[in-house]
């Protein structure tokens, strides 16, 4: 079976050879959109699904132009970077567990054949207000995940939860839509989210929300750029936000960086130039609603500004 699929822009082709394995990588990849089959493929997934079962935890190595998941000492999956190449074959009780197979071999596949394609991934949330992209960043527990879910129900569209991708042209902030995984301390803010299932994240079990079942938010794959949010959580403090300068947010971003984002080509050049966009410090103080009035008001002051800046690129 052969499907095609346009993450992030690029033509997709995907082969596997079992309706449950077909089911799952449409699931997974639909919301980007449809491939061109007539097209040459940017990248090419194939996938096979086998009758064998795995007790061993999956596991990611990432080295030079390689990654690997492995289940034990077996590679299920491998990605060349450089020619976008993915290979897998997945014991059958993997694919079955669909959360999980999706979060970590489906969009781990598709988030490591984007490198080689000159995308720069980067730790931080990204919604839209007013039609203005904000990249939300700041350290594990700021509260971005929080925020954006709390953007999403109050009907403002998202754009990725916890990887913001930089298109190679620098314009345009892509991200994996419709899903997003939230510490089990959220469910006090959000009682519907008891219902959700759960996946092991970075260590912890996360409950994921599926956007497409919040009847008012709206997710988009990617949107131009906008401002930089920066984040940190003081809650014995008043909720602000204020303008500072390209030193202060480049001192601040530092301290969100995750995984292996900072061994990327360029890094430095590139996140200097990604923060010539206005930069802010959000103080959330755990005041979610007044965070995001912060926000939409800064947006619907500055979107003239912000139109008129990529209108000159």
């Amino acid at each position: 079976m052969e499907q095609w699929f346009r993450p992030m822009g690029l033509n997709l082709r995907v082969s596997t050879n079992t309706p449950e394995l077909a089911s799952a990588v449409c699931e997974a990849y639909d919301p980007f959109g449809s491939g061109d089959e007539t097209a040459a493929a940017d990248l090419r997934f194939d996938f096979a699904q086998s009758a064998a079962r795995s007790a061993a935890e999956p596991n990611y190595r990432i080295s030079g132009e390689k990654a690997e998941l492995r289940t034990g000492d077996q590679v299920v999956l491998s990605v060349d970077v450089a020619s976008g190449l993915a290979t897998g074959c997945f014991p059958g009780n993997l694919v079955a567990d669909r959360s999980f197979f999706r979060l970590h071999v489906l969009h781990f596949a598709l988030s490591a054949a984007l490198p080689g394609r000159g995308f720069l991934g980067v730790h931080a949330a990204c919604i839209a207000i007013n039609g203005v992209a904000v990249l939300l960043r700041g350290p594990r527990g700021s509260g971005k995940t929080v925020l954006t879910y709390a953007a999403a129900v109050r009907g403002f569209p998202v754009i990725a939860d916890s990887t913001v991708w930089i298109a190679p042209d620098e314009v345009t902030w892509w991200g994996i839509p419709r899903w997003i995984y939230l510490r089990r301390s959220a469910q006090a803010l959000f009682p519907e989210l008891a219902a959700g299932p759960t996946v092991s994240l970075g260590g912890d079990m996360k409950v994921e929300a599926d956007l497409a079942r919040v009847s008012a938010a709206v997710t988009l794959p990617c949107i131009r750029r906008g401002i930089i949010v920066c984040i940190e959580r003081q809650a014995e403090e008043t909720a602000y936000l204020k303008p500072i300068s390209e030193s202060e947010a480049l001192r601040l971003w530092s301290r969100g960086a995750a995984g292996n984002e900072l061994d990327a080509w360029n890094y430095q050049a590139r996140v200097a130039r990604l923060l010539g966009e206005p930069c802010y410090l959000l103080n959330s103080a755990d005041d979610i609603g007044r965070a995001l009035e912060l926000i939409a008001a800064e947006c619907a002051a500055g979107c003239e500004i912000i139109s008129n800046r990529l209108a000159d690129l």
